[in-house]
C-alpha cells in the first residue's frame, strides 16, 4: 500500500515456511548511482512465466570483489524481454565463469546481500590475471579463523 502524502510504501512481508511476519515501511529514493565489482557466478536460478515463455526471471548468486578484494555476496537480477536475450545471459552465467558486472544496486540490510537489477556485464579485461583473481577469491572468501 502506498500513502499518496508522504510516498511512503507500507505492507508486511510473511516467511512462508515459518509464517513468521515483519511490517515493512520503505520511502523509496531512487538514484543513477551504480556499482562496479568483479563477481564468480555461484547458482543459476530460472523462473518463467507460464504465460509466456520468452517472459523469464533469471537470479544469479554471486561471490564479488570490492575494490580492495574483500568478498562479499551479490545477486544478480536479469529480466529479459526477447528469447535471444535470456539464451545469451544463460549460455553466459555458467558456475564458476569471472564476469566483471555493473549496475543500479540495493543491499538487503539484514542479510548484507547487494543485488544489480539488469546488470551489464562483461568478460574480465585481458589487464587482469585471471588465476590471480581466482586465487584472491579463495583466499579472501574463506570464514575467519577462530584464535584459540
Amino acid at each position: 500500500m502506498k500513502d499518496e502524502n508522504n510516498e511512503i510504501i507500507t505492507g508486511t512481508i510473511t516467511e512462508v515456511e515459518s509464517g513468521e511476519c515483519w511490517g515493512l515501511e520503505f520511502k523509496p529514493f531512487s538514484t543513477d548511482m551504480v556499482i562496479m565489482a568483479i563477481v564468480q557466478v555461484g547458482i543459476v536460478e530460472i523462473q518463467a512465466d507460464d504465460d509466456n515463455q520468452a517472459s523469464i526471471h533469471i537470479n544469479v548468486e554471486c561471490n564479488a570483489l570490492d575494490s580492495y578484494g574483500s568478498v562479499y555476496k551479490i545477486d544478480l537480477e536479469f529480466a529479459p524481454e526477447a528469447v535471444a536475450e535470456r539464451d545469451k545471459i544463460l549460455a553466459d552465467m555458467k558456475t564458476d565463469t569471472i564476469f566483471i558486472v555493473q549496475g543500479r544496486y540495493s543491499i538487503c540490510h539484514e542479510e548484507f546481500i547487494v543485488t544489480i537489477r539488469g546488470p551489464q556485464y562483461r568478460p574480465l579485461p585481458k589487464s587482469f590475471d585471471e588465476n590471480q583473481v581466482r586465487e584472491v577469491f579463495e583466499v579472501n572468501g574463506k570464514p575467519l579463523a577462530r584464535m584459540q
